[in-house]
């Protein structure tokens, strides 16, 4: 006679629990209460992650010793000069202070951030260029103002799009979006660069 060994219970096996729900209570209610609890436990879990993640962003700014003037004057200077001390100090800083990924997460946002002031500047330099160009060009050949007068206003529209861009950027905290908006920006950079190669090899 064949004895059949007994199989071992699954440890990981989902229990069969019956629950007695009081008369008041219908199944539709208690998955409704389930729902709403569940979801009350997320915004809570992400309500401290982000108490933390500005905490940790606070010490961060503090050690490295990032600065935010409010005052207009000098404001350009000022900024520049503590982004490129921030810079020298954070290349130096000992590495008791350096946690997750604060340094590169920062040079992203600068660079970033410069590229964005860096475009505002030469199409205001283009919109500039443009109306001069209607009264006075070096080798006589004069803009036509109906050409020059809608790719100037078209060129400040854009600075001041970009303008905005650099001043998000210098606001964002998000380490994700960062990252994502460095990469988009490299690959447009990549995309200009592997154009203009591609004409200036038909011309040649």
């Amino acid at each position: 006679m064949i004895k059949w060994k007994k199989q071992p219970k699954n440890p990981y096996a989902e229990p069969n629990i019956n629950i007695a729900l009081p008369e008041s209570v219908s199944k539709d209610d208690l998955k409704k209460l389930i729902i709403e609890a569940y979801f009350e436990i997320e915004q809570e879990k992400e309500k401290r992650e982000k108490e933390l993640n500005e905490k940790r962003n606070k010490e961060w700014q503090e050690t490295i010793g990032l600065k935010n003037y409010t005052d207009k004057k000098l404001k350009i200077i000022r900024t520049g000069l503590n982004r490129v001390y921030l810079f020298f100090k954070i290349i130096f800083l000992p590495q008791k202070h350096i946690e997750g990924s604060y340094f590169t997460s920062s040079l992203f946002k600068m660079f970033l951030s410069g590229c964005f002031s860096l475009a505002k500047w030469i199409l205001v330099f283009i919109a500039i260029a443009l109306i001069v160009g209607i009264f006075y060009v070096p080798n006589g050949n004069l803009i036509a103002w109906q050409t020059a007068v809608p790719c100037s206003l078209l060129a400040l529209l854009f600075s001041r799009v970009f303008r905005l861009a650099s001043i998000e950027m210098d606001k964002i905290e998000d380490r994700n979006y960062i990252f994502g908006a460095f990469a988009c920006v490299v690959a447009f950079i990549t995309m200009i660069v592997t154009v203009i190669a591609l004409v200036k090899g038909v011309n040649i």
